[in-house]
């Protein structure tokens, strides 16, 4: 993204916000709706009372959000401004914004049912505590600052670093991450099953799971001696 690009989108996102400043004081005083807005940007038509209680019709601007991908960015204003992103998903590499893809539903229907399997297990083992909702930390890599927000990770009890739950992030290193693949992007797809599979090896995350709905990349690694990843032995249907 270019210098122009971000300012535009920088305008939008002011804009965005005086909009619903103007929305929510005018609605408060039960008058109708009158913004000014920026010509280049679609209108909605929208329904509001005036002071009488009449109903009026008012064009309200459309906000249409744009990934800022692949904008360079410091890792202070990251986790300022860009971890908690109101519309995107994003993560951190080396300096670069990277949004996180989505899955489609046949995925998520499987990263459903493994995250319940999972919870179950632990249940009866509890040895670990497993966290989603794309809460992130650090990967740790020599010369290199990572920070990835696995869909689904786990924390050993035997882990260094416990968890608190009081944070959103969490500050030590991963003993797996599981990725629920996004292919709505050839990107995004490398980024699962290539990128992030040797980060978190170099990072010595024990193991990496990639799920995907159609089978075609869904596959488990495990770290072997020499700290590379290897998949995990499958015998008669079942990951040993």
């Amino acid at each position: 993204m270019n210098s122009k690009q971000w300012a535009t989108n920088k305008q939008h996102n002011d804009e965005r916000q005086n909009i619903m400043a103007t929305v929510t004081k005018k609605q408060k005083k039960g008058s109708a709706l009158s913004i000014t807005h920026n010509a280049n940007l679609p209108l909605a038509v929208a329904l509001s009372p005036d002071a009488n209680g009449e109903t009026v019709t008012d064009e309200v601007p459309i906000f249409q959000p744009e990934s800022e991908d692949g904008l360079h960015v410091s890792e202070e204003v990251y986790w300022a401004d860009y971890y908690e992103h109101p519309e995107f998903k994003y993560e951190w590499n080396n300096g670069i914004l990277e949004e996180k893809g989505m899955s489609n539903i046949e995925t998520s229907l499987l990263y459903a049912w493994f995250w319940k399997l999972l919870d179950e297990f632990l249940i009866h083992h509890p040895i670990a505590q497993a966290v989603g909702l794309e809460i992130g930390g650090y990967v740790p890599i020599t010369d290199e600052t990572v920070i990835r927000r696995p869909d689904l990770w786990v924390i050993l009890n035997s882990n260094p670093t416990s968890l608190n739950v009081k944070n959103n992030t969490y500050q030590g290193t991963f003993d797996m991450c599981i990725e629920a693949i996004s292919k709505t992007k050839e990107k995004y797809k490398i980024k699962d099953t290539i990128t992030k599979k040797r980060e978190y090896a170099l990072g010595g995350i024990k193991e990496y799971y990639i799920l995907d709905g159609d089978g075609e990349e869904t596959i488990f690694y495990r770290l072997n001696n020499q700290d590379m990843y290897e998949e995990i032995e499958n015998k008669d249907g079942v990951t040993c």
